[in-house]
């Protein structure tokens, strides 16, 4: 991940969440946020799973959708712990804060 790319994601989600805070704070809170959903919709997709076995096609397509939300959930915390990496190899700031 680069530079540009990282800050633009620190932006956005500074915007997101109307805060001033570093950018390392920043990645590190969304690491843990994306982490967090992530773990609980890999849990409500396992629960769709066991809970209707042989229903239907919804509890299905729902356990689908909410792995597939993990999966992003998961991919966007990896993205931000790349960012963490990258401010502290650079000493904790972007080049647009």
């Amino acid at each position: 991940m680069d530079k540009l790319k990282a800050a633009e994601m620190i932006q956005k989600q500074r915007r997101r969440w109307q805060s001033q805070d570093s950018d390392m704070a920043i990645a590190c809170r969304a690491k843990r946020v994306y982490l967090a959903l992530g773990s609980a919709f890999l849990c409500f997709a396992s629960s769709f799973v066991v809970v209707f076995q042989h229903s239907g096609l919804f509890p299905q397509i729902a356990a689908a959708v909410f792995y597939i939300g993990s999966a992003i959930f998961f991919w966007q915390s990896r993205r931000f712990g790349q960012i963490r990496k990258l401010l502290a190899d650079s000493d904790g700031k972007t080049d647009s804060h």
